[in-house]
């Protein structure tokens, strides 16, 4: 009995043994994926985001370190203006309150008329913004020039992971919401120039997040740029502007797509998560994840006994972002059957890699957005380009080819298909359109539905918009020897 007792405890002992040394070889094999991963995701960074990097402020631990970006002093003594001052500014308005009560106005008020058509907005309300906004044109001239100049965000601590607090985004988001409120104001009032130049402010205050490589503010950018199309749109549509904005408005609106920033941003995803793994705090991810289930899972992951599960958990977590990475600055139409896989090993990743499902954003969704973006924009500038043509040579061009010249040469394509954005033009006007999303030719007809419709710009009426724009500035503005070059008789067959 004595001699079964001692084979047994050797047996035993035996297979602890093979279990810690199969624990330690998983250990090594993912510490050293993981590894890889890290190095692939510090790749992806762009070397203009790279070479930012100072040797003064935070300590820089080598390639597996974020970037640090130059610190806002040193972005204002090239010319910048420093984001906290503004975010000082803003304060002014965020704490600004006219009145009491349901009827009081305040930047919540000037949220809730931002999400309904302006043609909808009462008399009420619009002279209750007019009494907020007067209040503040200081402040609106300040941002105006500010994006004029660059911005310089601040300075941020990346080593604090999804703990790292962001209050500039808010800042900035408000920022825009003001100056797209204050451009439909002046359109209101017959004043395209200012609305324009309302409509470039928001787009330099978007742009200026560009060079803060994290996806949240990417998605902060886009909500930007959504508020600049509107706003586009309302000017296009009011017939506003006279045909020596659109190169102005063309040039912000190249600046706008910044698909490599996207790419930083999930390198950055990944490079931040990752820190994550090797000091698991829930507590940074939010109330929701906060639950006993996710308690006991944190608990066991800081045991000895677990670690090989949290190894691999971080290495399976860092390929799959650093993959992502790796083709997020491709066009959507090429990364899609990549995101498709990609994808599809998420989905078929073990229930166990407990972190790894909970921390990797919605890749799909993410990329649409980007792509969205890009189509928002690319249609609004091919479209300008087609009314700069009418304005010149008095007629639609035949084809989406007769604009190139004023794009630098190169058409854009569809990002959801890379095929040419669609154009049809009649005697009424015209349309340029993206199949969107849903990947099919809806005839330029938009829906509501993201999934569904396609992205469009719409001109028309050309004649009758260049005489009402005549009308309100003055003939003298556009025939005058300071309006614009090239041959004056063409000015009338302005369509804006």
């Amino acid at each position: 009995m004595k001699r079964w007792a001692e084979k047994i405890a050797l047996i035993l002992a035996v297979c602890c043994a093979l279990a810690v040394m199969a624990a330690y070889a998983t250990s090594l094999h993912s510490e050293g994926r993981s590894l890889a991963a890290r190095e692939k995701l510090a790749q992806q960074l762009r070397v203009r985001v790279a070479e930012r990097l100072q040797a003064s402020g935070a300590q820089h631990l080598g390639p597996l370190e974020p970037p640090v970006p130059l610190s806002p002093a040193e972005e204002s003594a090239r010319g910048k203006v420093e984001a906290e001052t503004l975010m000082v500014r803003m304060d002014e308005i965020e704490s600004h309150r006219i009145g009491n009560g349901a009827g009081s106005v305040d930047i919540n008020f000037i949220k809730e008329l931002l999400d309904k058509p302006a043609a909808n907005w009462t008399e009420e309300e619009v002279a209750q913004l007019r009494q907020f906004l007067a209040a503040h044109q200081g402040l609106l001239a300040e941002l105006r020039a500010a994006a004029q100049r660059g911005i310089a965000l601040p300075a941020l601590d990346y080593s604090e992971g999804f703990a790292l607090q962001l209050p500039h985004l808010q800042a900035l988001r408000d920022m825009t919401r003001v100056l797209r409120a204050d451009a439909l104001l002046q359109l209101r009032d017959g004043m395209a120039e200012a609305a324009i130049d309302d409509l470039i402010a928001i787009m330099g205050i978007a742009d200026a997040l560009q060079d803060e490589p994290l996806l949240i503010s990417q998605l902060v950018r886009f909500s930007q740029y959504r508020l600049a199309a509107d706003t586009l749109r309302d000017i296009h549509n009011a017939g506003g502007a006279g045909p020596q904005f659109v190169q102005r408005i063309l040039r912000a609106l190249d600046a706008g797509l910044g698909r490599e920033a996207f790419a930083d941003s999930i390198a950055m995803e990944g490079m931040v998560g990752m820190r994550f793994f090797s000091d698991p705090d829930l507590e940074a991810l939010g109330e929701g994840v906060n639950s006993p289930p996710y308690r006991f899972l944190l608990n066991l992951y800081t045991t000895p006994f677990a670690s090989p599960l949290l190894d691999a958990d971080e290495a399976v977590y860092g390929e799959i972002l650093a993959e992502a990475a790796s083709f997020a600055g491709l066009p959507y139409y090429e990364a899609r059957e990549r995101l498709r896989a990609l994808e599809a090993r998420l989905s078929a990743t073990s229930r166990l890699r407990v972190f790894t499902h909970l921390l990797v954003p919605s890749l799909d969704n993410i990329f649409l957005a980007q792509a969205r973006q890009e189509a928002v924009i690319e249609v609004a500038r091919v479209g300008l380009a087609v009314e700069q043509y009418y304005f010149e040579h008095g007629a639609f061009p035949e084809s989406i080819g007769g604009v190139a010249g004023y794009l630098g040469g190169a058409l854009p394509v569809d990002p959801f298909t890379g095929a040419m954005l669609r154009y049809h033009a009649g005697g009424a006007g015209f349309h340029v359109y993206s199949v969107g999303q849903n990947m099919e030719d809806d005839g330029g007809e938009e829906n509501s539905d993201l999934l569904q419709g396609d992205i469009v710009w719409r001109g028309g009426a050309p004649a009758q918009k260049m005489a009402d724009w005549e009308v309100r500035n003055g003939a003298d503005f556009l025939y005058g020897a300071g309006a614009i070059s090239g041959n004056a008789a063409c000015v009338v067959k302005w369509s804006f």
